[in-house]
C-alpha cells in the first residue's frame, strides 16, 4: 500500500483508496479515504490538524468533479483518530457528512467525555460532536435495515453475527460492502473493519503499548486479538493495515496479534492510566534516563581505560575487541533527545503522557545499544544490573505494575560488611594468577578482566565501624546493595580517599552513617544524581537517604535510615 496515492481498494471492485500513514505517533493515527461511484468513506482522520486539512482539501476535491455524500466512520473514538475532525468544521455538516461509531464511542463523543477519549491524557478539550449513526447499538438482536441519510447517503445494514467469536455487523455503503468487526478491549467501542480483501485494524496491534487506559479490558483484548487472528488467517485477506504505521501481509499481521496477545495475558489488575499515574510515569522517566546515562558513562569509561592501559603495555587487539559492546554514541544521542524532549520551553512543553511514551521509544532503543553477555563477561556486573533494572522497572511501571521488591530481615551489619566487599579486591597470591592463566590458558583474557574489574574502592580506605550489637531491619537486600553502591560511587568520584561506615538509633531506628573525606577540601559536592533517584531508589529498597556534606570541610556523607524489624 502506497501512502498518499490512489490505488484500488483490494478486492473493492471499481472503489478506490486513498491512505494518509504519517510518521509513526501516538498523536495521529492513519486515515483511509475510499472513493466510490456514489459515495465518499473516511475511515478515521487522526490527531493533526495539518493532516485533516490535507484529507478535507482531498475530499473537497473529489466533491468538485462529482458531489457525494461522506461517510466518516471511526475505528474508535480516541482523540488521536478523531480530534482532526473538529479543525475541519465542514466535514462535520450534516447536509455533507454522515458520522458513524460503535455506540459507546458515540457516547463519549456526544457527551465530550474526555477521559473516555483519552483527551484528558494529552490535556486536550473539544466540544461535544454529533453521532449521526451509532453502530451495533442493540447489540446481536437488532435487525437489518435500510438508512436515507440527510445528506442523500443510502446505507444497509444486516442484522449483526457471530465470526471467530466477535459480533460482525455489514454495512453496504451504495453497493460497497464494508464489514464492521466489534473487538473490544482497547476501548469499550473499538472496531476493526473489513472492506473487500483488506482488513483495518485499529489499535488491536498497540493495545499491550498503553494498559490500562480508561475503557482497557484484558479479558475482552483476548478475546479481539484471537478473533482477528482468526479472521486474518481465513481466506481472502490480502492487506492488512493498523492504525498506527504501514501496510503489512496477513501472516506478520497475525503473527504481531498473537505477539500482542502473549503480552497483554499476564496484565491482571494493572493500574489505571489516568493523568495523575501519566505524571508519575513522566517523573520516573526523568529520574530513571539520566541514572542510566551515568552508568553506561561508567562503563564506557572503564572499557576506554582497559583499552589504552592494554595498549600501553603491547598488547595489540583490544580496541577491536571491545568494539560494539556499548554503542555510546547512540547511548548519548538517545538520551539527550529525551532530555531536549521533556524540558522543551515552557510553551511547548510536552504533557506528562508524551514525555512517558517518549521514554518508552528511548529505552527499547538503549536495549539495542549494548552487548549484555559481553559486558557481563568483562565488567563490575553490578554496574549492567543497575541499568537494566531501572529499564525494567520503567517499563513495569508503564505497564500498570509496580517495581518488584522482596523485603525481609536482614542483619544490617551482614548487608553492609558484604556490600563493602563486592567493591574491594580480596587477597590474591600469586598462586591464584597463576592458576587463573593456567585454566584460561590465556594471558591477555585475564589480564583484560583484570584491569576491566578494578574495584570501586581499590585506591579507597575503608572503616566499617562495627557496634555491639546489630539490630535487623527490614529491606530488599538487593536494592539496598544498589543504593549503598551509588552512594559509594559518589564519594569516590568526589574524590573522597578514607570512608567511614557506622551505625547508631535514632528515634528507634537504625542508621547508617556513610562519610568520607577529601584532602585537600573543595567545592565538590557527591550527590551529582538527581535527589529524585536517590529517594526513588531508598524507597524500593526499604529505606531514606539524606545528605550531611559539608564540602567546604572536605566531609561528604549520607545519612540511610532504615526500618527496624519489630514483632
Amino acid at each position: 500500500m502506497i501512502a498518499k496515492q490512489w490505488q484500488a481498494l483490494p478486492g473493492g471492485g471499481e472503489a478506490r483508496l486513498y491512505p494518509w500513514i504519517p510518521r509513526f505517533s501516538g498523536l495521529c493515527s492513519n486515515a483511509f479515504l475510499i472513493e466510490t461511484a456514489r459515495a465518499l468513506i473516511l475511515i478515521d482522520i487522526g490527531g493533526q490538524a495539518e493532516q485533516a486539512a490535507l484529507v478535507a482539501d482531498q475530499i473537497r476535491e473529489l466533491r468538485r468533479e462529482r458531489p457525494r455524500p461522506l461517510l466518516v466512520l471511526l475505528t474508535h473514538a480516541h482523540f488521536d483518530h478523531f480530534i482532526g475532525l473538529c479543525a475541519q468544521p465542514e466535514l462535520l455538516d450534516s447536509r455533507l457528512t454522515v458520522v458513524a461509531v460503535q455506540a459507546a464511542g458515540a457516547r463519549a463523543l456526544t457527551a465530550a467525555d474526555l477521559a473516555q477519549t483519552q483527551a484528558a491524557l494529552l490535556e486536550l478539550s473539544f466540544p461535544p460532536l454529533h453521532v449521526d449513526l451509532p453502530l451495533l447499538a442493540a447489540g446481536e438482536d437488532e435487525g437489518p435495515r435500510s438508512l436515507n441519510c440527510m445528506n442523500g447517503l443510502r446505507l444497509e445494514q444486516s442484522a449483526p453475527w457471530r465470526e471467530a467469536g466477535l459480533v460482525v455487523q455489514r454495512l453496504r455503503v451504495e453497493g460497497l460492502a464494508l464489514d464492521l468487526i466489534h473487538t473490544p478491549g482497547h476501548s469499550p467501542d473499538h472496531c476493526c473493519l473489513r472492506l473487500g480483501d483488506l482488513v483495518l485494524l485499529g489499535d488491536l496491534l498497540l493495545a499491550a503499548n498503553v494498559p490500562g487506559v480508561i475503557g482497557w479490558d484484558q479479558k475482552a483484548l483476548l478475546r479481539s486479538l484471537a478473533g482477528m487472528t482468526k479472521i486474518i488467517d481465513g481466506e481472502g485477506i490480502r492487506v492488512v493495515c493498523p492504525g498506527h504505521g504501514p501496510a503489512l501481509p496477513p501472516n506478520v499481521a497475525s503473527a504481531s496479534l498473537i505477539k500482542v496477545a502473549h503480552a497483554v495475558r499476564p496484565l491482571r489488575d494493572i493500574a489505571a492510566l489516568n493523568p495523575e499515574r501519566a505524571r508519575r510515569l513522566a517523573d520516573v522517566a526523568a529520574m530513571a534516563l539520566p541514572e542510566v546515562g551515568r552508568l553506561f558513562r561508567i562503563m564506557a569509561g572503564r572499557l576506554y581505560m582497559v583499552s589504552h592501559l592494554m595498549a600501553e603495555l603491547g598488547v595489540d587487539g583490544t580496541e577491536a575487541r571491545l568494539q560494539g559492546l556499548i554503542r555510546a554514541d547512540l547511548v548519548d544521542q538517545l538520551l539527550e533527545g529525551f532530555s531536549t524532549f521533556s524540558q522543551a520551553g515552557a510553551e511547548a512543553s510536552p504533557t506528562p503522557i508524551l514525555v512517558a511514551h517518549k521514554a518508552v521509544g528511548v529505552i527499547e532503543r538503549l536495549q539495542t545499544a549494548f552487548d549484555r553477555e559481553g559486558l557481563g563477561l568483562l565488567l563490575d556486573p553490578s554496574l549492567l544490573r543497575r541499568a537494566e533494572r531501572l529499564l525494567t522497572d520503567y517499563q513495569l511501571l508503564v505497564r500498570g505494575f509496580e517495581p518488584l521488591r522482596e523485603w525481609q530481615a536482614e542483619d544490617l551489619q551482614d548487608v553492609l560488611a558484604a556490600g563493602l566487599a563486592a567493591h574491594q579486591h580480596p587477597p590474591e597470591t600469586l598462586a591464584d594468577c597463576v592458576r587463573a592463566v593456567t585454566e584460561d590458558t590465556d594471558f591477555d583474557t585475564w589480564l583484560l578482566g583484570r584491569i576491566a574489574r578494578r574495584p570501586l574502592l581499590d585506591a579507597v580506605q575503608v572503616d566499617l565501624v562495627k557496634p555491639p550489637s546489630a539490630p535487623s531491619v527490614v529491606m530488599d537486600r538487593e536494592r539496598f546493595q544498589d543504593l549503598l553502591t551509588t552512594l559509594l560511587e559518589h564519594l569516590v568520584g568526589a574524590g573522597c580517599k578514607d570512608i567511614r561506615l557506622h551505625m547508631q538509633t535514632h528515634d528507634s531506628s537504625p542508621v547508617v552513617f556513610l562519610e568520607g573525606s577529601s584532602h585537600p577540601a573543595g567545592p565538590n559536592n557527591p550527590d551529582s544524581a538527581p535527589r529524585p533517584y536517590l529517594q526513588w531508589l531508598s524507597d524500593l529498597a526499604g529505606a531514606r537517604v539524606t545528605l550531611t556534606s559539608d564540602p567546604a570541610a572536605g566531609r561528604q556523607g549520607y545519612q540511610i535510615h532504615c526500618r527496624l524489624l519489630t514483632s
